[in-house]
């Protein structure tokens, strides 16, 4: 059957004013979430932004945000009252495999050190321990591999030789300028040490508090 192009937009359009209920109240129930992760996909015709951060909050989010590094969810959290900042393990580990052709070693041992976390947290997923004892297991055995990784990190810029252009150079940077937001999943059993769930998810998901 040939429908015109005038009748398919209209059906599209009718169909969109169906919708748009059911999407303005998914969206009213993942806002009112306590831990909030969120990422972008970026496209050509599309805008990637502080200002389209705002538009999907629309100041109606208070909790903890997760997201990689993009330095807007940064900047939005830092002047949102409210808001805790977390950010992606994941992410920086992307920047000392980057580093690896050029500095085998000391790369492979920062992933190494990263991969102590992520071991942790599998045997969190393991145990399934109630939200305070994966509190707990995560500051016994997750918060000091955090800080020695931290103190390996400034270590290796005290030793000079690189250069800002550097690739270990730009990935002890990045971890190292983002401690704070990396460091908060250690406290809050509900929030997530990435937002790797995100790569085969929608662009934002949330975790309800409680039941």
């Amino acid at each position: 059957m040939t429908v015109s192009r005038s009748t398919l937009t209209n059906l599209v359009k009718r169909a969109i004013d169906l919708l748009r209920p059911v999407v303005d109240a998914e969206t009213d129930n993942v806002l009112r979430s306590r831990v909030l992760a969120m990422d972008e996909t970026p496209i050509k015709a599309g805008h990637r932004g502080r200002a389209h951060i705002e538009q999907v909050l629309n100041d109606q989010f208070a909790g903890t945000l997760i997201s990689d590094g993009y330095a807007a969810y940064a900047r939005y959290a830092q002047q949102q009252e409210g808001v805790t900042h977390a950010q992606c393990w994941v992410h920086g580990r992307r920047y000392f495999i980057a580093a690896q052709n050029d500095h085998p070693e000391r790369a492979t041992e920062a992933l190494q050190q990263i991969a102590k976390l992520y071991r942790n947290e599998e045997d969190i997923r393991t145990q399934q321990p109630t939200s305070e004892k994966k509190r707990q297991y995560r500051l016994e055995h997750s918060q000091p591999v955090v800080r020695d990784f931290f103190q390996w990190s400034r270590d290796q810029l005290k030793k000079g030789g690189l250069l800002p252009s550097d690739p270990l150079t730009k990935a002890l940077n990045y971890v190292l300028s983002r401690k704070t937001s990396l460091t908060v999943f250690l406290e809050d059993p509900e929030v997530q040490p990435d937002t790797y769930h995100l790569e085969r998810a929608p662009i934002f998901l949330s975790k309800r508090n409680g039941p």
